[in-house]
């Protein structure tokens, strides 16, 4: 499930240019094996557009292992067409969870039970070297990933991955903080990923806008 948690639309600032449109609604509603899920849009971030939309597309493609349901990026920066690295989320559901539910509470007993096999499981699903080769292949130039993901323990909402990831292309160079936050809504667990500019030094800001985002997804959904 947690084979590939995307770790590359940093790439895109280094590599195509586009346009966009602000999104006016606040909620967007996703549709998730079937299922409608309330998702509030945090500020400042907007649904890809153009050229945006297209690399969100292709960098999708990477994940076999799970379905892309919503890709956010930065609405001022699509807006000035700055590819600078800014903020953006993407939502993703395990494929392998297509036509079965999981409450939220049944996905924390497990960790609960044993976050310590979890945390091994994150280990082996993140594969850096293995990363770095389907970039590479996807947007046709040599590019290396370093960094790693952690788990970063779990709340009511979910369960939560912190990291400091950095992918070196032929011209540049970026370094990316991130944090996962897994959860279930409605019986469909989602991953929510929310990404920004800096290492290490600004995992604990996204992992307090994560866990943010993570509890405004539930309470949209009561």
């Amino acid at each position: 499930m947690f084979k590939r948690i995307m770790l590359g639309l940093a790439l895109a600032g280094a590599l195509i240019g586009g346009q966009a449109a602000a999104a006016e609604q606040t909620v967007i509603v996703l549709n998730v094996d079937g299922q409608s899920i309330n998702f509030p849009v945090p500020k400042g971030l907007c649904p890809a557009t153009g050229l945006y939309a297209e690399v969100a597309d292709r960098v999708a493609k990477l994940d076999d292992v799970n379905d892309t349901v919503l890709t956010l990026y930065s609405c001022a920066d699509m807006a000035a067409q700055n590819f600078d690295l800014g903020n953006y989320l993407i939502v993703k559901a395990p494929k392998g969870m297509r036509g079965q539910t999981l409450p939220l509470a049944t996905l924390l007993d497990a960790y609960r039970q044993s976050p310590e096999m979890f945390g091994k499981a994150v280990d082996e699903a993140v594969d850096t070297k293995e990363l770095g080769k389907d970039f590479s292949e996807a947007f046709e130039e040599k590019i290396t990933v370093g960094g790693g993901i952690k788990v970063a323990g779990a709340d009511a909402g979910g369960i939560y991955l912190v990291g400091a990831i950095e992918m070196q292309g032929e011209e540049r160079k970026t370094v990316t903080s991130l944090a996962t936050g897994v959860t279930s809504v409605k019986g469909k667990i989602l991953g929510i990923n929310l990404y920004g500019p800096g290492g290490d030094g600004e995992v604990a800001k996204r992992l307090r806008e994560t866990k943010a985002t993570v509890a405004a997804t539930l309470a949209a959904n009561k």
